[in-house]
């Protein structure tokens, strides 16, 4: 299973969805900027590394040390205040349950297909805005 058909069985039961699951990847690839299904990985591992908070949240997660717990502020800086209300509105359902669902699925994500940061320095800021 790729992260998006986590993402996707997760956010389908949870959420208690009754859509179809192209049209709930569709949604999920569009609320954390995805082109394609096939970027989605690579664009929710960029998201966390633009913050450095995140970035922190992120290196912990990937390399299993914690699983520090997300605020409902860090999902908003993380997908966007305007992208969680409209993928909140286009499944009926309230942007906070949305929001307490990505705090309980993004770290088993990261964990489990983010990037290994073990033996790596920080990101350069200045060369990550090149992607």
């Amino acid at each position: 299973m790729t992260a998006l058909d986590i993402c996707t069985t997760f956010l389908a039961i949870r959420l208690k969805l009754e859509v179809n699951d192209e049209l709930l990847k569709r949604e999920i690839c569009a609320l954390f900027d995805a082109s394609s299904k096939s970027d989605f990985t690579h664009k929710l591992n960029r998201k966390f590394l633009n913050d450095a908070l995140l970035e922190k949240k992120y290196r912990a997660w990937c390399n299993k040390l914690m699983f520090d717990v997300l605020s409902e502020d860090e999902i908003y800086s993380l997908v966007g205040a305007d992208r969680l209300h409209k993928f909140s509105k286009s499944l009926q359902v309230f942007p906070s349950v949305v929001s307490t669902a990505l705090i309980e699925l993004l770290p088993v994500i990261v964990s489990r297909f983010g990037e290994d940061f073990s033996n790596i320095e920080p990101i350069n800021k200045a060369r990550l805005k090149k992607y």
